[in-house]
């Protein structure tokens, strides 16, 4: 699925605030829904709505410092979504979806006083990720993501992960 956002990489932001999300894997140009239910990423979507509506999404990394540290080690790519939807439920959770738009490597962390984290981020690595989605650019993308899955397959047998991959686009 393409998006429409029509961002440019000189539009981006520099500092980002970052979604620690574990299971969870935006890339460019998917969509992702999201239920925001913790007090610090609700004023970390507030602060988004009234900028530009973007929000980094990270993998923590699970291992022996993340457990004892309160600001979790996180791995080095992300990828910064636009918020294309919103809805607030009757207990106050918010109901999101986050477009894909470019990943980015992260930087270092910014002071903040929100709760959220907030991290310098760099765009240079992932250019490509903005070029023109042309019939035969789709073409390779999906040869390319016929490829992924066949990988990310063997990789779940491999170690005997009972997982399916039937519900990602």
């Amino acid at each position: 699925m393409f998006n429409d956002l029509n961002i440019k990489k000189d539009n981006l932001p520099l500092t980002l605030p970052i979604f620690p999300l574990s299971g969870a894997l935006l890339l460019p140009n998917i969509e992702l829904p999201l239920n925001i239910f913790e007090q610090k990423y609700i004023k970390m979507v507030d602060d988004a709505l009234a900028e530009k509506k973007l929000i980094g999404l990270v993998q923590p990394q699970h291992n022996l410092i993340a457990k004892i540290s309160k600001n979790k080690p996180l791995y080095k790519v992300g990828c910064v979504g636009k918020i294309r939807a919103f809805n607030e439920t009757d207990d106050g959770r918010y109901l999101i979806v986050l477009s894909g738009v470019c990943r980015f490597t992260l930087g270092e962390e910014v002071a903040t006083m929100r709760g959220y984290r907030r991290f310098k981020v760099d765009y240079s690595s992932f250019e490509n990720d903005f070029e023109v989605r042309s019939e035969k650019n789709i073409f390779k993308l999906e040869i390319e993501r016929k490829e992924l899955f066949s990988k990310i397959n063997s990789y779940l047998e491999k170690n005997s992960i009972d997982a399916s991959l039937n519900n990602i686009s």
